[in-house]
């Protein structure tokens, strides 16, 4: 039956969705992490490193173009399709509310070894150049690599001034370097695709010396606390958070009427861009014309003139 949401709106009824993907959490961890809460409620966060491991692949997603609805075979609008062309880049990082801190790229599977050579040579000399004398604490998740007897015992010898920090069991998602590597995986979606992972670790530690000196990055982090506390999707946070900085103000947009924030020629452009380059999301086209506007207006106006984001169909040649 559909769900009358509102005596406006009127009925609305159940569509298909992707199903949301998180940890399966049983009652312990939900404890375990309830009273991790508890205890580090007035914890100072200002002076602990976040670290983590993440793999960015190339050639395991969608692939999106811009194309009229009809034209999905059109050799245009068509991804030709070689052997595999997967690959992937493990890294190591971490961060701090003070900004970003190491990049380290992994070779091979992460053990033990590798990882104490990680703390030595990456984590430790570049903590006591950003804190200095000052204490601080370090948190890593329970993988094997880091709660390891090996691992442990160095850690005793040569850590044993710095605070660990009890990390709960399943909780990736309450590292907030998670948000991190979601910046620097968006990123890297607006370079040209990189031949071989050489090529891809380039671009991944130039993304990261970008993000490393953007003053607001860490600082917009708290964005899903606020989501949670007034129960709403983040993307309406942001949207608050934009409208706040320019106007001052959280009132809603105004409505139909209002006045474009693009012109005819900046419309042509656009157009014009995307048919020559249909591989190239808004992002990019924004970037590329240096366009005052938001990645979304873009979209808007593509739409408009019949040119749809759309999976591109792969075919061998």
């Amino acid at each position: 039956c559909p769900k009358d949401n509102s005596k406006t709106t009127g009925p609305t009824w159940p569509t298909w969705k992707s199903s949301t993907k998180k940890e399966l959490l049983t009652g312990n961890h939900r404890d375990t992490r309830r009273e991790f809460a508890q205890q580090n409620l007035n914890r100072d966060w200002s002076n602990v490193v976040f670290s983590d491991e993440t793999s960015v692949c190339v050639g395991s997603g969608r692939v999106y173009v811009r194309r009229p609805v009809v034209d999905a075979y059109d050799p245009a609008f068509v991804l030709a399709k070689k052997k595999s062309g997967r690959f992937n880049v493990n890294v190591w990082g971490w961060m701090s509310q003070r900004g970003l801190g190491q990049l380290c790229r992994l070779t091979g599977c992460l053990n033990s070894r590798l990882y104490i050579e990680i703390l030595d040579t990456a984590l430790l000399p570049s903590a006591r150049q950003r804190f200095g004398a000052e204490p601080w604490v370090f948190q890593h998740d329970k993988a094997p690599p880091h709660t390891s007897n090996e691992t442990r015992n160095w850690m005793a010898q040569h850590m044993q001034h710095i605070e660990i920090l009890q990390w709960p069991a399943k909780g990736a998602d309450m590292n907030p370097i998670e948000n991190i590597w979601a910046v620097l995986k968006s990123k890297l979606q607006e370079k040209e695709m990189a031949r071989n992972p050489d090529e891809l670790w380039v671009q991944i530690r130039e993304i990261w010396q970008e993000m490393a000196l953007d003053p607001q990055l860490v600082p917009k982090m708290p964005l899903p606390d606020i989501a949670i506390q007034f129960g709403c999707h983040i993307k309406t946070v942001r949207r608050w958070a934009h409208r706040w900085q320019h106007e001052n103000n959280v009132d809603r947009r105004a409505g139909s009427g209002r006045p474009s924030k693009t012109n005819e020629e900046e419309d042509e452009q656009v157009i014009m861009h995307s048919l020559a380059h249909p591989f190239d999301g808004s992002s990019k086209i924004k970037a590329e014309l240096q366009l005052p506007v938001a990645p979304r207006t873009i979209r808007r106006r593509l739409g408009q003139h019949g040119l749809h984001g759309r999976v591109a169909q792969k075919k061998s040649y």
